[in-house]
C-alpha cells in the first residue's frame, strides 16, 4: 500500500492543475533602497530635470567650494603674504566673517525682487572677484577691504541661492532639494579646503587666489544665462512678499523663510460688512490686509481700524485661545491668509520674530481692556 501511495504521489505531481513547488528565489520580496536614499535620488532627479535649479545648485555648490578654500587662504594670507604670523589668522578670518554677516543682512533686500537671478549672478561675481583681486593688491588695508567685499558677496550668494531655490522648487519636493543642496555644500566646502594646498603647489600663493576666485565667475558665465532668463517673480507674489516683509514680526525672517511663508498665502476677497473673524471662534489663520479697511471690535466696542499693510489674527494663534475680537470689513477688502502651521513654524525659527509677536500680543490685549 505504501508503494502505491508513493507512486500515486509521483503521478499526481504531473497531473494538469497540480500545484508546482514554489521557487524560494522568486517569492522573496524585491530589495528596495532605504527611504533616505530614495529621497536623495528624487531630489537629484528634480534638480537635474530643471535647468534653472541645476544652475542655481551648481553655483551654490561652487560658492561652498570657495568658502572651504577661504578657510585655508586665511592662514596663507596672514602668515605668508602679510607676515602677521599665526596670531593674524584669526584677525583675517574675523574680517572675512564681518563681510559675510553684512552680506547675509543685506540679503533681506533680495526678498520680493522680481529678478532675483540677476542679483544672485552679481553677488557671486562679487564673491569670486573679491578673492581674485587679493592676488594683485598689495598692503594690508586694501586686502582687508577686499576680504569684506568677498564676505559680502559670500553672504549674498548663499542666501540668494537658497531664496531662488525656494521659488523654483515645488513644495512637494522642497525638502528633497534642500537635502541634496546641504550635502553638496558640505562636500564642496571640504573639497575647497583640500584643493588649496594643491593649487598653491601648482601656481604659487598669490596666483592661487586669482585662480580660485575667478573660477566662480567662469561658472557664472557658463550657467548664469539659465538663471537670468528663467527667473521672474510673478507680480502678485512680489506684492505679497512686500506686504509680509512690512509686518513687524516677519521683518527679521530670512529671505528663504519669508518666501516659503509667501508660498503658503491664500488670497481672499470679502465684501463690505463681512465678519472676517468673530470673537469666540477658533483661530486657524493669520491675516494681512492687502486692500481695503476693517473695524476691530471687542464686546461691541471699537478698539482699532485696519488698513493696507496691517495684520490681525495673531493672538488666537500664538496664545492658542479663541478669537478675542471681531474684525469686520468696512468696504470690499483683499486679505492674505496664512494657516496656523506655517505661521507658527516661521516664528519658531526666529527668536527676534517671536519676541516681537509676543510683545504685540501683550500690548493689544492690554489696550483692548476697557479703562475702569
Amino acid at each position: 500500500m505504501l508503494g502505491i501511495a508513493r507512486a500515486a504521489g509521483r503521478r499526481s505531481d504531473k497531473l494538469p492543475g497540480a500545484a508546482l513547488p514554489r521557487d524560494p528565489i522568486r517569492t522573496l520580496p524585491e530589495p528596495r533602497p532605504p527611504a533616505g536614499f530614495r529621497e536623495l535620488l528624487r531630489g537629484l532627479e528634480t534638480i537635474w530635470s530643471d535647468p534653472r535649479l541645476r544652475a542655481v545648485v551648481t553655483i551654490a555648490t561652487w560658492a561652498g567650494f570657495l568658502i572651504g578654500a577661504m578657510d585655508i587662504f586665511y592662514a596663507v594670507l596672514a602668515i605668508d603674504l602679510l607676515g602677521l604670523g599665526g596670531s593674524g589668522v584669526g584677525i583675517v578670518g574675523a574680517i572675512g566673517g564681518v563681510g559675510s554677516i553684512l552680506g547675509s543682512a543685506a540679503a533681506l533686500l533680495l526678498v520680493g525682487r522680481e529678478r532675483l537671478g540677476v542679483a544672485l549672478v552679481g553677488s557671486a561675481v562679487l564673491f569670486g572677484g573679491g578673492i581674485a583681486a587679493i592676488a594683485v593688491v598689495p598692503g594690508a588695508v586694501p586686502v582687508a577691504a577686499l576680504l569684506v567685499v568677498a564676505g559680502i558677496g559670500s553672504g549674498l550668494t548663499y542666501v540668494g541661492a537658497q531664496t531662488l531655490i525656494q521659488r523654483l522648487a515645488g513644495d512637494d519636493v522642497m525638502s528633497r532639494v534642500f537635502g541634496v543642496l546641504q550635502g553638496l555644500l558640505m562636500g564642496g566646502t571640504a573639497l575647497g579646503a583640500l584643493a588649496v594646498p594643491i593649487l598653491i603647489g601648482l601656481v604659487g600663493d598669490r596666483a592661487a587666489f586669482a585662480v580660485a576666485g575667478l573660477s566662480l565667475p567662469v561658472v557664472i558665465g557658463l550657467l548664469g544665462r539659465a538663471i537670468v532668463t528663467g527667473d521672474r517673480l510673478d507680480a502678485g507674489r512680489a506684492t505679497e512678499l512686500r506686504l509680509l516683509r512690512g509686518v513687524p514680526m516677519f521683518a527679521p525672517l530670512s529671505g528663504p523663510v519669508l518666501e516659503r511663508l509667501a508660498a503658503c498665502v491664500v488670497r481672499s476677497h470679502e465684501p463690505a460688512g463681512t465678519a472676517v473673524v468673530r470673537s469666540g471662534d477658533r483661530g486657524d489663520r493669520f491675516f494681512v490686509v492687502a486692500e481695503g479697511h476693517l473695524d476691530v471690535t471687542v464686546r461691541g466696542r471699537d478698539v482699532r481700524h485696519l488698513g493696507p499693510g496691517d495684520a490681525f489674527g495673531e493672538i488666537a494663534l500664538i496664545n492658542d485661545v479663541p478669537r478675542t475680537a471681531t474684525v469686520t470689513a468696512m468696504e470690499p477688502v483683499t486679505l492674505l491668509a496664512i494657516g496656523r502651521t506655517p505661521f507658527i513654524d516661521a516664528l519658531t525659527g526666529q527668536a527676534r520674530s517671536r519676541t516681537i509677536a509676543v510683545d504685540l500680543v501683550d500690548d493689544r490685549l492690554t489696550a483692548d481692556v476697557p479703562a475702569s
